[in-house]
């Protein structure tokens, strides 16, 4: 199924449903609240949901109770619950309908106008965390976790919960190279990031349903490619690699800067952070690299 927000057509309301509306807090954190909703039927009997903004009270950077609005951003299918049921990304406003300060979402948004990402980039994130539970408890959650983001529409490229150099469990999305008649979404900008908040989503919601504590912990390393550095290859990613790194040094988290070393990975240009980052916001390291990459294009 689709997960961007598509035109709701006029259809008469048949059922309802349950909504889970899910942003990033101005504390940095994911939050969620529920809400039932009205949910349609379209041309082919398939439910269409009707999520409507939603003006809530949460609390301000310092703690005060502050009505702020939950601006729909795009709706999932959510597979935790009876359907019809669906998990709502939004983004946090002002009571003037303004990105409150950390909505870091808006100002991804507005890079990827500002830039029309001519360089036609692709991205992913590799999330590691720690798990804390029974053992079967903890192969249950990991399996209910891969499972859910597969059906909810997430680019879920891989996951692993038993990796020797790692030693701690991980969940990537991403690029899959899928064949374009299967894979209808693309990895680009905003896409991939809303995707690695949703994977996080789940991972957090599920951990409570298992009974199994969840910390995100170790480190989120970024990569990204262009459509340049996808056709031409190892010589131009290692261009890319080099010419980023001359840019940004060590003001991008003490990052280590490289081109993808497999087969699979020619193409694309590895950020490994090496401070605590596990806990990154997408849309900023992404809105930041972006902004990056138009302004300063590698050389010929």
């Amino acid at each position: 199924m689709k997960s961007h927000l598509r035109s709701l057509p006029k259809t008469p309301i048949q059922e309802l449903g349950l909504a889970e509306y899910v942003w990033i807090g101005e504390d940095g954190r994911v939050h969620s609240k529920n809400q039932v909703i009205p949910v349609g039927r379209d041309t082919n009997n398939d439910p269409v949901p009707f999520p409507e903004n939603w003006t809530v009270t949460v609390r301000s950077p310092q703690g005060e109770p502050t009505q702020r609005i939950l601006r729909v951003a795009q709706y999932l299918p959510d597979p935790t619950r009876p359907q019809p049921s669906y998990v709502v990304l939004c983004e946090l406003m002002d009571l003037q309908d303004q990105p409150v300060e950390k909505n870091f979402r808006a100002k991804l948004r507005q890079v990827a106008k500002d830039t029309g990402d001519r360089l036609e980039t692709w991205w992913g994130f590799r999330q590691e965390y720690a798990a804390k539970g029974s053992g079967k408890d903890l192969m249950a959650f990991y399996e209910h976790h891969l499972g859910t983001c597969l059906d909810a529409g997430l680019l879920v490229h891989s996951a692993s919960w038993d990796d020797p150099l790692l030693k701690k469990p991980w969940f990537k999305v991403g690029p899959r190279r899928i064949p374009n008649e299967i894979e209808e979404q693309r990895p680009v900008p905003l896409v991939i990031a809303d995707h690695l908040v949703l994977g996080r989503f789940f991972l957090g919601k599920l951990a409570r349903i298992h009974g199994v504590n969840v910390e995100l912990q170790g480190r989120c390393p970024v990569y990204f490619s262009t459509a340049e550095t996808r056709e031409l290859g190892t010589v131009k990613t290692q261009a890319l690699a080099k010419h980023l790194k001359g840019l940004v040094g060590k003001r991008l988290w003490e990052s280590e800067i490289q081109p993808g070393a497999s087969a699979p990975d020619r193409g694309f240009v590895y950020i490994r952070d090496l401070g605590p980052s596990a806990t990154l916001d997408p849309y900023q390291v992404v809105a930041h690299l972006l902004s990056i990459l138009h302004t300063h294009e590698v050389p010929a």
